[in-house]
């Protein structure tokens, strides 16, 4: 293994879990990644693409879901759950698979490719970047889908735009942090 192939394995490796692995086998966690991966990010996609239309639709007043918006409290609510981890759980497992390709490999390549791939995973490494650029109106939007799962939100029929916006936001961030993250592991995988 070459010395920048082991450089790349350690950046790899400084990304934080968001789950604790301590005492675990590999085995398992590839397994958990694999299942959490997927709910991290494909379930996650389905539900903000089913709240992108249904927000649309009933904040431009579209006659058959104007009437279900006012039991989308739930699915508003689960959606919102789920997409404050996303899509850390999948890049995790795009890392594991990662030094599973590189690691029996020989090469030699640019180190700014590494330079660029520590960058990312420092990004990455920063979630409280993405809770204060989220968080507060997905805490908003959290308290009145709770409020209207109990039918106590006399606002709620407000809310649409608010959760369009934050829906759309959240699919374009995840769907550039994965892509970007894809480009930069496929730059080592095409300069064999």
């Amino acid at each position: 293994m070459s010395n920048q192939i082991d450089e790349r394995i350690k950046i790899a490796k400084n990304f934080k879990s968001p789950y604790n692995w301590e005492g675990n086998p590999l085995e398992k966690r590839e397994k958990t990644l694999r299942r959490a991966g997927f709910l991290d990010y494909g379930f996650v996609m389905i539900l903000l693409s089913v709240l992108i239309v249904a927000s649309a639709m009933s904040a431009f007043k579209i006659d058959p879901f104007i009437s279900k918006w006012h039991n989308a409290g739930l699915l508003v609510l689960m959606t919102m759950a789920f997409s404050i981890r996303a899509p850390f759980s999948y890049i995790e497992l795009m890392l594991h698979q990662h030094i599973n390709k590189i690691k029996t490999l020989e090469i030699e390549f640019d180190e700014k490719l590494n330079a660029e791939f520590e960058n990312i995973v420092a990004r990455f490494n920063k979630r409280k970047k993405y809770i204060y650029l989220t968080g507060i109106p997905l805490i908003l939007i959290g308290i009145a889908a709770f409020l209207q799962v109990f039918d106590e939100n006399p606002y709620w029929t407000k809310f649409p735009p608010l959760v369009l916006v934050i829906s759309l936001y959240l699919i374009a961030r995840i769907n550039y942090d994965i892509l970007k993250l894809k480009r930069i592991l496929g730059r080592v995988i095409n300069a064999i």
